[in-house]
């Protein structure tokens, strides 16, 4: 049902919590007039989850922005899915998202399995910013960041790689929600062939995610691999986005900034953010977003020279919330 090998007995328990979940969705009016749709997204609602670390995200869409109710829906969720021995995650979005579609309300609708309400509309791939192909390089960046010397680098190393796949397609508007036929794709993608090296990381990556295999090599080297083909990604999707050299890019990227009520959101849920996952207080009038991006560039310009760096990224995707562009 979720998995690209089954496994009844965790299936069947996460099929019971679920239907525990909507049954209270529905006995509470007030929560099942909240949610406008909710469902499973990415490779679980596909039946290509694995069994290596593989996540199962819920996805909900709200009938209005009401942060207190968003509150008392993710305490239900988590208090029904907390013994659970695999990570599930509830993300839920207000109403904005049906006119500022993403990658991931793209990959819901695309092949989410819808539990409970309906779908409003589905966007085209064309809809989906390329602004979305930087957000999966942050997305994917930070946690393999986070694994430097962990025992789970070589799940995070896979998502990496087959992260910065998933950009190349979309930069290309080839993208696709099927992580096999992503597969195929990026075997006989023009960009991801100009990526030194990619391919055959990306192979390998695939089998670890598919067909268990190990990658064969020390900790230390998948993080130095990682970090050199994060390096030439970013240079070459920036260099594609904003159509400029490297560097013009970087620049360009120090202009952009969210619209005022976005920043000045952005800046508040940073430092809450601070304070929930680091608790401490850190207070920032830039954008944190393209601050961390900014720090990511120069880090892996130089890992050695720059390591305390790491650390600031890491606890910088944690907090610093990420914005909708338009391209």
């Amino acid at each position: 049902m979720f998995f690209h090998k089954p496994q009844p007995k965790l299936e069947n328990k996460i099929l019971d919590r679920i239907n525990l979940f909507v049954n209270e969705v529905n006995s509470n009016s007030s929560l099942s007039e909240f949610i406008d749709v909710f469902g499973i997204t990415g490779p679980a609602a596909r039946g290509q989850a694995s069994s290596r670390g593989s996540d199962i995200d819920f996805y909900c869409i709200t009938s209005q922005l009401s942060p207190l109710k968003s509150i008392l829906l993710r305490n239900k969720f988590v208090n029904l899915f907390k013994d659970l021995p695999i990570e599930v995650e509830l993300l839920i979005f207000s109403p904005n998202i049906y006119k500022k579609p993403d990658l991931m309300y793209y990959e819901f609708t695309s092949s989410g399995k819808i539990l409970y309400g309906r779908i409003r509309k589905k966007p085209k791939l064309s809809q989906i910013p390329k602004w979305e192909a930087i957000q999966l390089l942050t997305y994917r960046g930070g946690p393999f960041f986070n694994a430097y010397s962990n025992r789970n680098i070589e799940y995070e190393y896979s998502k990496l790689i087959l992260g910065i796949g998933e950009a190349i397609l979309l930069m290309e508007e080839d993208y696709i929600a099927d992580n096999h036929k992503r597969f195929s794709k990026i075997l006989i993608s023009k960009s991801a062939k100009k990526l030194i090296g990619f391919i055959p990381e990306y192979r390998k990556a695939y089998n670890f995610r598919y067909k268990s295999k190990s990658f064969n090599t020390s900790k230390s080297n998948l993080y130095s691999k990682g970090n050199l083909i994060l390096k030439e990604a970013w240079k070459q999707i920036l260099k594609s986005y904003f159509n400029k050299s490297y560097s013009d890019a970087i620049q360009e990227l120090t202009k952009i900034k969210p619209t005022l009520p976005i920043h000045f959101g952005n800046l508040f849920f940073y430092t809450f953010n601070n304070l929930r996952f680091n608790k401490k207080l850190r207070v920032t009038f830039r954008n944190p977003y393209i601050q961390e991006i900014l720090l990511t560039q120069k880090y892996l310009s130089n890992p050695k020279k720059y390591s305390r760096l790491r650390s600031k990224i890491c606890v910088s995707w944690k907090a610093a919330p990420r914005f909708w562009k338009k391209d």
